[in-house]
């Protein structure tokens, strides 16, 4: 299995963050029916006439699933041969916020209804995820090694470099030589 790079890690972690909000607000209330003693609260299982069983719970896990699939995605969980590019979890948001606003939308209750804090968690979670993607994106070249710029070389630590000329008579000296020339005087140096 391949390895996630750091910023696919960090990206998919905050994903899961995401996804896992947007999942535990399912079991919140996403509405306040009816009115004083005879109100209650209920949570997107609960939108049957009575409080009874609805799908409209499903919806949203299925937007929470879409998120966390695509966080494990990045982090090389599933499908580790080709890097993910952002377009899934982008998709996966959309559609996770498309599920919160229809089941905590108002549409479709008779009588008094009020909107309770669930939706708004659903919400936050959505916006981690979205938070999440910003971070993929934003971090693109964070992964890429950084250039070492090489300083040119300073005299004070160059090598000391050997006498051009010889000490005796004066003849220039061919590099590296060890002998003049032109006296045979060994150079010193």
């Amino acid at each position: 299995m391949a390895n996630p790079t750091k910023r696919e890690r960090n990206t998919g972690v905050i994903t899961l963050v995401g996804a896992a909000v947007v999942a535990v607000s399912v079991f919140m209330p996403y509405i306040n029916a009816g009115s004083g003693i005879f109100s209650s609260n209920r949570t997107p299982f609960q939108f049957g006439s009575y409080s009874q069983f609805s799908s409209n719970g499903f919806e949203v896990l299925i937007g929470a699933a879409l998120i966390a699939l695509s966080g494990l995605r990045f982090l090389k969980v599933i499908y580790p041969k080709k890097g993910p590019n952002g377009f899934g979890l982008f998709f996966s948001c959309v559609i996770a916020g498309i599920t919160v606003h229809d089941v905590w939308s108002t549409k479709g209750w008779n009588g008094t209804v009020r909107l309770a804090y669930g939706g708004a968690i659903g919400y936050v979670g959505v916006a981690i995820a979205a938070v999440a993607l910003i971070v993929y994106v934003t971090t693109k070249n964070s992964d890429e090694p950084v250039a070492m710029l090489i300083a040119p070389p300073n005299s004070a630590m160059a090598p000391p470099t050997r006498l051009t000329h010889c000490h005796q008579c004066g003849a220039g000296l061919n590099a590296g030589a060890k002998f003049c020339a032109s006296c045979g005087t060994a150079v010193s140096g």
